[in-house]
């Protein structure tokens, strides 16, 4: 820059010597060149400049000019741009010679860069909670852009040290909330960029956060406190959204809902009180809210509406073969009515080395005919039959054959012939159910070898059902993006994926969420659960050419209610093989995207095995040449139809009927 100015200034003498003027006016030069400049030089950046060196005046007086940049990174004295990572404002300067007059020119441009600085401060803005009554972790890096490697460090000024420190520390000793200024400064890629943030800092007023908490838990339980009744497990949170209080609850009558939140009746017209104490410290308040179970009318309509389909589309069945589709076939629909054929009669419970068995009957409502299950159970002394009691049963775990020749029967046969050590506890077809395996013995079907299940405490408060299951970067398992007490078992795995299929969470009698135990699958390299094998139920379902997989998933739905009733398991706990291995299986549910809709005919099923105990349902479609009696969609439509059914309900003597329409509408082109 020195020699630059130097050999500028020794030309700028030359220039003085030659072409000097003395009888020129110079009073509107200053002007005539600012205004000149204000008008080539752009207020936004985005390409190279052409930064004028001379401006030559009418009179033919010649001004000299030299440019400087404030910031050289990103546009340099030559103009040339070179884009930043964010927007910024850069001040280009310029010293102009004229005669004996020196002038200074400055304007602020904003040079543009790739991404919205303004956008990135709100970005560290919002990771800054806007209410603050304990310590507060800042963050202080940013990798947002790491894989440009550039990551940003960050600093925090409080503008009251004296409540919140600069650090994140929350000292306040006052009762009383105050606003406090929180500066902060990013440097990323040679860029200041600094934002602001207002947060309230709570004082120190155990009354005031136990408040928040009731007007809170008020706010969570309206539904309940209006029209809603109780169809299941209820959340009882242990602490407010600000994580402060301590709550306990406790119930006025635990045979109907417990201090968990655990429905425990099957009974309608139920009432209980759940009582929250409410704790800060030494401070303490109640809150109350009263539930009810449904009414027998409520019951009906709830389930009804469970198993209505307000809309159908006809659509094709596909059997898949790796990625392969084996066949496709008509899928024409159906309306999942609750027909009185599809309940489950008996299964066997154990089998001896004599194959002395004992049964256990699976039917809980008179009013349904029975569906048999066929005694398949294999020899005692075939390879495929494991002779290891399991310790317990936790899951119901779905399959589907993955071949297109066999139905039940042909399984049934092909399992008891089979010399390798593979099995499963049901085959289900359209038709018909077969038993292979006693229901307290181990079955090789999960791919998860002979590891026991397990449900560990993560630490991490619960906050509802589905959460989002991650692996940190520190090998630890997190929920809802906070860390766990669990550590994934893929300690020296690049980039460890879960299974898509999930892993088990509930509510835990702390409070925190309850995690199932995993390992890690060799073969489809997937971090799976564990227990499917030693803790599971295996349910194969087949997809053979030609089978009405719908009624498939009416009888396998029918079998899963009976034995999560047998088991006082919830419907939580049934799961796909590929829970607990990574293998996409079942692959046609799966891949038709069908699970939901198969665990909504799971929970009919179980509801009203639950709670509506001698239920009669009557089916009476009105538009008989399209919707049998049953639900089943017989013809095919070229436009959306409309049909209508009737059901009759009776419950203890008391008839009511319920009237429902659905809209078909017609196959799209494969």
């Amino acid at each position: 820059m020195k020699l630059r100015k130097i050999l500028f200034m020794s030309f700028f003498a030359l220039f003085l010597l030659s072409g000097c003027n003395g009888n020129t006016s110079k009073n509107n030069y200053e002007d005539e060149i600012m205004k000149y400049l204000d008008e080539i030089i752009p207020d936004e950046i985005t390409s190279n400049i052409d930064f004028p060196t001379d401006y030559a005046f009418e009179d033919g007086e010649v001004a000299l000019i030299m440019w400087t940049s404030s910031n050289k990174q990103t546009i340099d004295d030559n103009g040339k741009y070179h884009q930043n990572l964010f927007d910024e404002e850069v001040t280009l300067s310029a010293e102009i010679y004229i005669s004996d007059q020196t002038f200074q020119y400055s304007k602020v441009a904003k040079a543009q860069g790739k991404y919205s600085s303004d956008e990135y401060i709100s970005k560290i803005a919002s990771t800054i909670p806007s209410v603050i009554y304990k310590d507060v972790e800042l963050q202080m890096s940013d990798g947002t852009y790491i894989t440009q490697g550039l990551s940003a460090r960050i600093t925090y000024e409080s503008s009251d040290v004296t409540v919140l420190t600069n650090d994140g520390k929350y000292v306040t000793t006052s009762t009383e909330d105050k606003d406090v200024t929180i500066t902060f400064h990013i440097n990323i890629a040679g860029i200041n960029l600094t934002g602001s943030k207002v947060v309230t800092v709570e004082g120190r007023n155990d009354k005031a956060k136990v408040d928040h908490a009731l007007t809170w838990l008020e706010e969570q339980f309206k539904d309940y406190t209006s029209d809603k009744r109780v169809t299941g497990d209820i959340y009882l949170p242990q602490t407010d959204d600000r994580e402060r209080v301590q709550i306990v609850w406790q119930s006025s009558n635990p045979e109907v809902i417990d201090d968990q939140g655990i429905l425990r009746t099957n009974k309608t017209n139920q009432t209980v009180i759940l009582t929250a104490t409410v704790k800060m410290n030494d401070y303490t308040g109640t809150y109350e809210v009263q539930l009810t179970t449904f009414s027998d009318d409520e019951a009906i309509g709830y389930v009804l509406n469970l198993l209505h389909k307000s809309a159908i589309h006809q659509t094709y069945f596909k059997a898949f073969n790796g990625n392969e589709v084996r066949y496709s076939q008509d899928d024409l629909g159906y309306i999942h009515f609750y027909v009185q054929d599809i309940a489950i009669s008996e299964f066997v419970i154990s089998s001896d080395q004599d194959m002395n068995k004992t049964h256990g009957v699976g039917d809980y409502n008179h009013n349904v005919n029975k569906l048999t299950i066929n005694d398949g159970i294999i020899p005692w002394t075939s390879a495929n039959r494991s002779q290891v009691k399991k310790t317990s049963t936790q899951y119901i775990v779905y399959h589907d054959t993955g071949d297109i020749n066999f139905d039940a029967q042909e399984w049934n046969h092909q399992i008891n012939t089979d010399s390798r050590e593979v099995s499963w506890n049901f085959t289900v077809d359209d038709h018909s159910i077969y038993q292979h395996i006693p229901l307290d013995e181990v079955a090789w079907h999960a791919g998860d070898g002979s590891r026991e299940a397990e449900l560990l405490d993560t630490g991490v408060p619960y906050k509802g059902k589905n959460p989002e299951i991650t692996i940190g970067a520190d090998n630890f398992f997190y929920i809802n993006g906070i860390k766990t007490t669990i550590p994934s078992p893929t300690e020296g795995i690049n980039k460890p994926i879960i299974t898509e299929s999930g892993i088990y969470t509930c509510a835990g009698e702390n409070g925190n969420y309850y995690m199932a135990r995993t390992y890690y699958n060799s073969t489809y390299k997937r971090v799976s659960m564990q227990g499917g094998n030693r803790n599971g139920i295996g349910i194969e379902t087949c997809i053979n050419k030609g089978v009405d997989y719908n009624q498939v998933m009416r009888n396998t739905a029918s079998l899963i209610a009976h034995l999560l009733v047998y088991f006082d398991l919830g419907t939580d706990r049934v799961m796909h093989h590929r829970n607990f291995s990574g293998k996409m299986c079942p692959q046609s549910l799966i891949r038709l995207e069908r699970f939901p809709e198969f665990m909504n005919l799971v929970e009919a099923e179980y509801y009203i095995l639950k709670n509506l105990g001698n239920i009669e349902l009557k089916y009476i479609s009105k538009n008989p040449d399209i919707l049998t009696n049953e639900g089943k969609i017989i013809k095919k439509v070229s436009v959306p139809t409309t049909v209508k059914y009737d059901v009759e309900a009776t419950v203890k003597g008391n008839k009511k009927v319920y009237s429902f329409e659905t809209i078909i509408y017609p196959q799209n082109k494969e």
